[in-house]
């Protein structure tokens, strides 16, 4: 399998709905998992880069794992915003950018999504996501701010692997619950 070319074994993780689902669940080897699966999915968003870049597109790559994002971070006219960014580089990478000095950022979801203002950007990839859906929504809100001329493209890199499917499903879950939740406060009497 994918995993277990990248040195992971699900074989104590028979049921990963019931996984998740339970305290004290082995986050250690689930959070290893999506590790390895953000590699899998590195040659899949390079694919995608390389198109952006042949239609001079710029474009944000958002991931919860750093690995892929240093590795798109190296690509000539690119540079990544990690945790390890000091705020001075972030502004300065910020302004390239929306300058035109650089054809594209890669962001750590939670380095890259506050206090950044990327509108150049109308193309916007996850290799993957957190498991919060207001963090991603916040990364996804730094093409979509003030300024934005351009709809703007959203695409979720998904390989046929049980854990992103109950990633993807844990956070519809969640959304529907906030929205549920919340909803209620913009009904018509």
């Amino acid at each position: 399998s994918l995993l277990e070319a990248q040195g992971v074994s699900l074989k104590d993780a028979r049921d990963l709905t019931k996984m998740t689902a339970l305290r004290g669940a082995d986050f250690e080897l689930l959070a290893k998992a999506r590790q390895a699966l953000a590699a899998v999915k590195l040659p899949l968003a390079l694919e995608l880069i390389e198109q952006l870049e042949e239609q001079e597109e710029p474009a944000l790559v958002f991931c919860s794992h750093r690995g892929p994002i240093d590795a798109i971070g190296k690509r000539p006219g690119w540079a990544a915003i990690t945790g390890d960014t000091p705020d001075h580089v972030r502004k300065a990478l910020n302004e390239k950018f929306q300058a035109g000095e650089l054809q594209g950022l890669a962001l750590t979801i939670q380095a890259g999504g506050t206090a950044l203002t990327l509108t150049r950007a109308a193309q916007v990839v996850f290799i993957d996501r957190m498991w919060t859906p207001a963090l991603n929504e916040q990364a996804e809100d730094r093409a979509l701010r003030l300024g934005q001329t351009r709809g703007v493209v959203i695409t979720i890199l998904e390989v046929d692997h049980a854990i992103d499917y109950r990633v993807n499903e844990l956070l519809r879950q969640k959304q529907e619950l906030i929205e549920d939740t919340l909803g209620g406060y913009n009904d018509e009497p």
